[in-house]
Formats: C-alpha cells, structure tokens, sequence
C-alpha cells in the first residue's frame, strides 16, 4: 500500500473526466463499530496477517508478532532488502515479499530469497496453492510445494502487466470450489488449475481500465470485488454469481476515496443466507452491506492519531475472533497505531429465533461455549442434510451430519476443545432450506 498515496493523486485526475455517478441511496450513516488501539506502541504497518496458534503479524520497519491474547508487539527481525507483505503459514514458516519473496523456516529469525518478484502473498485454504502479485509479464506466480519453489502464471495480456494485489478462493461445496480469483491492475481474473492459467472475466481489459484492489467470497457463495474504473467517479462494487466469470456492478459510492479499499465477507448478519460485507477504505471510512452489496450505510471510522490523508488506511483483515483488524499507516516520521473493533462486527441479530417458517430448526447451546456443545435441528419432513461448521474465514472446520435424515429432532455434538477460541458458524442444508446460526468458542 505504499503507492497507494500516489495511484489515489492519479485517480483523482482521472476521475475529473467524468461527472459524478450517483449509486443507489445509502442508508442513514450510524457509527456502531468502536475501535480500539493494539499493540503497546504504533508501528506504522503495511500488512497483517494470523497464523495457526491465532498470533498477530505484521510488516513495518521490521516484521512484528503479537502473541494471541498480548498487548506487546515482539520485533521479530528485520531482513535485508524490501517487504511490505507477510504471510505465515504457521508460527515458523514466514514469507514476506516486496519485489522478491522471502521464506523463513525459523519463525523470522532468518530468511531466503526464493523468488525474485513478489507483492501481495496469498495461501488458497481448499487447494494449498500460494499465490504473490508481480510486477512483470502475468502479473501472478504460484507455488504447489509450499513456497520451496516458484514459476509465474499464465495469461494474455499484451505489454500491460496486471499486477495481482489480492486473492480468493471458492470455498468448498461450491460449484466451482478450488477456483482462485485474481484481484489486479487489469480488472478481475481467475485460474481453475492453482494459479497456471489465468482466464479473463468480463471486468477485464489489457490497457488497464479497471483498478480492482480487493476481491472475497460471500456467505452467498457469490464473488464480490471493489475496483475503480478509469473516467468514472466512484468506487465500484461488483458481484459475480458463476464464480468470477462475469460481474455485475451492484453498487458504485459517489465519492472516490475507495483506492485501496478492503473487502471482507463474514457470515451471519440480518439475512444469514446471504451474509455481511465490509468495506475499509484509504480515508478509513467503515461501511457495511446486509443484502449482497445493493445497499450500503456507514458503520464506524478507524479512528486515526492524525487527520487523513496524512494518515491512512493500508490493510484490513478479519481475526478469528470474528474482529477487523486495521493496519495504518502515515507520512512523515510519526506512526500510525494497528486497530481493531472491540468486539466482533457480526452479533446476534438474526430475526425470528431458532425457527424458520417453513418448520427447520437449528439451535446451539449454550453460547458461548467451552468444551462440548449440545446442538440439535428439528425437520418437518425427510430431507437429505448437512450440518457444517464454518470459521470466520467460509472455511469449513467441521462436518457434523451429513445424509439422508427422517423427520424429527436430531441432535448433534461438537468437542469445541478442538477450536480455536473465535466466532464460527453453524450451517444447515436441507433440502432447498438453509439455516445458519452462530456461535462463540472461548477458553
């Protein structure tokens, strides 16, 4: 997010070519997300991400970890040449690039080059590819051995270079489960083989009219991305029902401090089905959509120590405590503070109980919880079901029924000692019928 200062000055011409697009009308704004600082002291960071024991890390002037529940920030090392990204794969395997990747295998204490290009860094949940942004010829490469080795994508694009600068995955029982979908300085891509090939979807061209910064999956199973498009005013928000092949642009904002905007899908919500979006753009304005992207309304602002645009917003991501996760950063010699909710964005504000009108039940108890839980789903007629546990993420943790079922109570059990403390989400299927409900694992 370094360029981003830069690439929002060039926007801003550009987008004085156009008159303003007004998008549909936004609700009344109304802060209800409240942040708080993290970490001792402010460390002006670029990128965050968690490991697998939930610890917090974080590229600035050198890469830093949180301990899950610390409020100190370890300076884990600074190593030689450029970063901005990091990825962990686990407490010991690190990667951080910034025009090279580098690997540590020793929880950052030292580090190899193992490619010599690299931005945005990405581990694909279902397939186990990673994934990093280029700034030459296909603009994404790909590693299937766990970043021993790396070769670069492939795709058509003439001698525009679109850089990648983030990544999703379709998440498993979808129809296109396995599939990665490119965000990138040409618009939106995506590969069916681990990164290999790379095919265009219809937000796409080789000359660089589309700017997509942020691409995640919806509870709905639909791919959602925030881009700008060249001579028009406004962030666009685009959805795509056939995996990333073709977009439609659901919403467009009327102002256009959206560069280098972050989207986040989190399940639950006032319509489970279809789940909650979150925005956090440059100016660090939070907004949030409860009906697959149509509508919007503003839900908070990441507090900054000093006034935008001095400081900015450079990342966001969602913790496995169900929080936002802010990474900011500024100009000039102070720096910015990490942030985070203080609790989780989704509560528990599904409507009408337990019970759907068509009789399916679905019921946790207690919650939260700690060690066993006892849930139970109540069918008014046979139906094949499944019962899925989900982290905040849309990966699946758990498989809890599966199969042919009779009508009836049914119940089930789940051992949550074996999950990490966070928010998760209980999915039923049955038949046509879907209830979600969620829940909280604490220690």
């Amino acid at each position: 997010m370094r360029c981003a200062a830069l690439i929002l000055a060039s926007l801003l011409g550009a987008a004085r070519l156009a008159p303003p697009v007004q998008g549909r009308a936004e609700a009344v704004a109304s802060d209800t997300l409240v942040f708080e600082r993290v970490g001792d002291r402010p460390i002006d960071a670029d990128d965050l991400a968690f490991d697998s024991d939930s610890a917090l890390w974080a590229t600035a002037d050198r890469v830093y970890r949180l301990p899950p529940g610390g409020d100190t920030w370890e300076e884990v090392s600074d190593p030689p040449g450029a970063y901005q990204y990091v990825l962990p794969l686990s407490p010991d395997t690190l990667f951080i690039s910034f025009n090279a990747v580098r690997r540590s295998l020793d929880g950052g204490q030292t580090w190899t080059e193992v490619y010599d290009e690299g931005e945005a860094l990405y581990e694909a949940p279902l397939s186990g590819v990673l994934l990093t942004g280029m700034r030459v010829g296909s603009g994404v490469a790909y590693s299937h051995d766990r970043g021993a080795t790396w070769q670069p994508g492939e795709i058509e694009t003439g001698t525009w270079v679109p850089v990648a600068e983030a990544f999703a995955e379709l998440p498993e029982g979808h129809t296109h489960a396995g599939r990665v979908v490119a965000a990138c300085w040409a618009g939106l891509s995506y590969s069916d083989d681990g990164g290999v090939t790379w095919e265009k979807s219809s937000l796409w061209t080789d000359g660089g009219r589309y700017h997509a910064y942020s691409v995640t999956v919806g509870v709905d199973g639909r791919v959602y991305a925030a881009l700008y498009e060249v001579g028009v005013t406004g962030l666009q928000i685009a959805a795509s029902a056939d995996g990333g092949q073709t977009y439609e642009v659901v919403y467009r904002y009327d102002h256009i401090t959206g560069v280098g905007v972050r989207i986040v899908a989190l399940p639950g919500g006032l319509n489970p089905a279809v789940g909650v979006l979150v925005t956090v753009e440059y100016d660090g304005s939070v907004r949030r959509s409860d009906d697959g992207g149509e509508t919007w309304r503003q839900v908070g602002q990441v507090p900054f120590a000093y006034a935008f645009p001095s400081s900015h917003h450079n990342d966001t991501i969602l913790g496995p405590d169900g929080r936002l996760y802010v990474a900011a950063g500024r100009t000039g010699p102070e720096r910015e503070w990490v942030y985070r909710t203080v609790g989780p964005v989704v509560t528990a504000e599904e409507p009408g109980g337990p019970e759907d009108e068509t009789g399916v039940r679905l019921e946790v108890a207690p919650n939260p919880l700690r060690g066993v839980a006892e849930m139970t789903y109540t069918l008014p007629a046979a139906a094949r079901v499944r019962v899925a546990v989900y982290d905040v993420l849309g990966r699946a943790v758990a498989v809890l029924a599966e199969g042919a079922y009779a009508a009836g109570r049914h119940p089930l059990h789940l051992d949550a000692s074996a999950l990490a403390p966070g928010v998760y989400a209980l999915r039923l299927s049955a038949g046509e019928e879907a209830l979600t409900r969620r829940f909280t694992v604490v220690r």
